[in-house]
Order: structure tokens, then C-alpha cells, then sequence
């Protein structure tokens, strides 16, 4: 079956939002990155066959995170009642006019929410006010924001954070996150230059995140 949603992105979205800086992450989504953080505005298609599909707008900060997030972040809205925007795409009629309609949505909403984190003072300043369940990820993500602004303190409390978290958790996947929360902790502590190591992590993610 068409993709009649990713030609209608082609043909509608991609076209506005070109210019304020995004590109094609993939067959669908759109990403731009700033400050090494990227902008990612995520199409998901239902997966109950009647291809309807709704946007997530996200940022992830490309060198604390190996796999695309969907936190920080939140879905598009209706403006009758808030709840999340469901659309169809089924046609290439529907897909196209779901798209004009979410290309308004991105205006109102998901870039309104990008302007405020295009910075890492800015990302830095959300996350402080997000309750995420996985609070061992949260205090990683501050933890490397904070040392790619140069803060050794806030930095080092917040990996320090993360390392407790990720051991009172215990899964096998933990022990990546706390070696890697280690290896910045000691390259912070020994000023033993912190930066090459994050940019070997941005490099080592970019991919993944669709930068180019």
C-alpha cells in the first residue's frame, strides 16, 4: 500500500517547515537539531490498520540519549476538548488534508514549544520541571546538560543522582547508563577535557536521531 501520509508530508509540511530549519529524519518525521539538541515532530501511524496517525513533538538531547525519545515531549492536540490529534491518511484526499491541518498544529503548538528549549539553558530549565517515571534517565539527561554548559557542580550532582537511581533499579541495562554517568563524572572531576568525550557521544548518536 501508497504511503499517502509521507507523500502528503512531502508535499504539504516538509515544504513550510523547511525553512525554519528541519529536514527529513526519515520516511516521515522531520528533524532539526540546534545546540546539539534535536527537534523531532514524530508521525504515528495507528498500528489497527485504518492509518490514522497523530504527531508527537519532542526534543532529545542528541548526546545523552542513543535511541530516539519521545521525552521531553507531548502530542498535538484538538482544539475542541485537548485531547490528543488523531487524523486519517488512508486516501491521498485524507492525507492531505490531515496534513494541512497539522501543519497549523506544528505553527501553534509544537513550535512555540521548540523556541523555548533551542538552548541548553532553555532544555535544561524544562527538564528541571519534568516528572518522568524513569527518574534515573531524567537525572542522566540534566546530568549531561548541565556539563555541556559548563556546570561541574549541577553536572556532577545529577549523574551522582543517576548512578544511585540505576543501581537501586538493578536491570542489566543499568549498568551501560552508570558506566557512561561514570566515565562523565570522572572526566568532569579531572577537567581531563569533558567535552571531546561528549562530542564522541553526539557523534556516536547522530545517526540515530537523523542528524546529519
Amino acid at each position: 500500500m501508497a504511503d499517502e501520509l509521507a507523500k502528503a508530508i512531502t508535499k504539504v509540511i516538509f515544504p513550510a517547515l523547511k525553512a525554519q530549519g528541519f529536514h527529513r529524519a526519515r520516511k516521515r518525521d522531520l528533524v532539526r537539531v540546534e545546540n546539539g539538541i534535536a527537534h523531532l515532530l514524530y508521525f504515528q501511524v495507528s498500528g489497527h490498520g485504518g492509518r490514522d496517525f497523530c504527531v508527537t513533538a519532542c526534543a532529545n538531547l542528541v548526546a545523552a540519549n542513543e535511541l530516539v525519545s519521545l521525552q521531553p515531549g507531548f502530542r498535538l492536540t484538538r482544539d475542541t476538548d485537548g485531547g490528543d490529534l488523531w487524523l486519517p491518511s488512508h486516501t491521498a484526499h485524507e492525507a492531505e488534508r490531515s496534513a494541512q491541518v497539522v501543519l497549523v498544529s506544528i505553527q501553534a503548538e509544537a513550535l512555540p514549544y521548540f523556541e523555548t528549549i533551542r538552548t541548553l539553558a532553555g532544555l535544561s530549565a524544562l527538564l528541571a520541571k519534568e516528572r518522568w517515571a524513569s527518574t534515573h534517565h531524567l537525572s542522566f539527561q540534566r546530568g549531561v546538560a548541565a556539563a555541556l554548559q559548563g556546570d561541574t557542580a549541577a553536572a556532577t550532582r545529577h549523574l551522582a543522582d543517576a548512578i544511585q537511581l540505576y543501581e537501586a533499579d538493578g536491570r542489566d541495562w543499568c549498568a551501560d547508563f552508570i558506566q557512561r554517568a561514570n566515565a562523565l563524572l570522572h572526566a568532569l572531576q579531572a577537567k581531563s577535557a569533558p567535552a571531546l568525550l561528549l562530542a564522541s557521544w553526539y557523534e556516536a548518536n547522530r545517526k540515530e536521531h537523523g542528524v546529519r
